[in-house]
C-alpha cells in the first residue's frame, strides 16, 4: 500500500506494477481533489447596534492572520474586523445566537482584543475602537479593573493572570475572556483556535 498526497484540483497519477518475471504494466488515472469549504454561516444582524456578526471556523492560524482575514471581508457595504464586545448586552447577543451563528460546541474563538502594546492594559484593537487613544485602541481593562461597563459573572475573565497578549472567547465553551498567545497553531482540541468572530459595522473612529 502507499499514501499519495494531492493538492486541490485535478492530478494525473500513473500506477506501475512489476511481476515476479520483471514484466511491468502501468495504468493512468485522473484524480480530482476538492478541498472542503469553510462552513461559516451567513452573518446575523444585531438590531441593538445595527451591526452584523459572523463566526468563521479555522484551525492553526495566528491572531495576526485572522485579524488580516477579518479585515478583508465585507457585508452589505460594511467593513469586517475582529469583533469587539464593548457591552455585556452585545456579548449576550452572541451567546444567545450561538446556534444561528454556527459555533455551538466550538471553543477558542479569537476576538479583537490585545495587551501587546502595554502588558496588563487590555484594548479593543480592531474596528472603530482600534482607532481610539491615538490608534492604540480603546482600553477596557487595566490595573485589574474594568474601564467603562463591567463584565462579570458569566461574561467575566477566565484567566486574567496569564501573560499572553490576545483573547479567546469560549475557551472551555464559556463566554468569557480567556488570555492566549498570538501564534498558537495547535488544533482546537490542543489549545489552538477554533475560529474567529467577524463584526461588520461603522468604520468611523470611536472618540477616546
Amino acid at each position: 500500500s502507499a499514501t499519495i498526497s494531492l493538492a486541490d484540483g485535478a492530478t494525473t497519477v500513473t500506477f506501475r506494477a512489476t511481476d515476479n518475471s520483471g514484466a511491468t504494466t502501468s495504468t493512468t488515472a485522473t484524480i480530482t481533489v476538492t478541498a472542503p469549504a469553510i462552513n461559516s454561516v451567513a452573518p446575523i444582524y444585531n438590531p441593538n447596534n445595527g451591526h452584523y456578526y459572523q463566526f468563521v471556523p479555522v484551525n492553526g492560524l495566528s491572531w495576526d492572520e485572522v485579524n488580516t482575514a477579518a479585515r478583508s471581508l465585507t457585508h452589505n457595504g460594511m467593513s469586517g474586523y475582529l469583533a469587539t464586545f464593548t457591552s455585556v448586552a452585545e456579548l449576550e447577543f452572541i451567546h444567545t445566537n450561538m446556534t444561528a451563528l454556527g459555533f455551538s460546541g466550538v471553543s477558542n474563538i479569537y476576538i479583537g482584543a490585545s495587551d501587546a502594546a502595554e502588558e496588563g492594559r487590555w484594548r479593543w484593537v480592531s474596528g472603530p475602537e482600534g482607532l481610539a487613544e491615538g490608534g492604540l485602541g480603546k482600553t477596557f481593562f487595566v490595573n485589574n479593573a474594568w474601564v467603562g461597563e463591567s463584565f462579570s459573572g458569566n461574561y467575566g475573565w477566565k484567566n486574567p493572570q496569564a501573560s499572553e497578549d490576545y483573547i479567546y472567547l469560549y475557551a472551555f465553551l464559556e463566554p468569557k475572556f480567556y488570555i492566549t498567545k498570538s501564534d498558537n497553531r495547535s488544533v482546537q482540541g490542543g489549545g489552538g483556535p477554533g475560529g474567529y468572530f467577524v463584526e461588520y459595522g461603522n468604520s468611523a473612529p470611536v472618540v477616546a
